[in-house]
């Protein structure tokens, strides 16, 4: 997995935004994963990642129709 860890072109602005179905996220710092409702029926988890974070795209949108 050590190829994985190698980030190019990350942006460093506030509020920028990545999305898709696996994520590779890498921080010294982590904190507690917290349940929040994302729909009516639907929940999710979130947790700020802190020091030196950084994320990538592993595996983008899959289309199943």
């Amino acid at each position: 997995m050590t190829g994985e860890y190698r980030f190019k072109n990350c942006r460093r602005a506030e509020e920028d935004c990545i999305a898709g179905d696996q994520l590779l996220i890498v921080c010294m710092k982590p904190k507690d994963w917290q349940l929040d409702r994302i729909t009516k029926s639907h929940r999710g988890k979130y947790c700020i990642a802190r020091k030196n974070a950084k994320a990538k795209v592993l595996r983008s949108y899959t289309n199943v129709k």
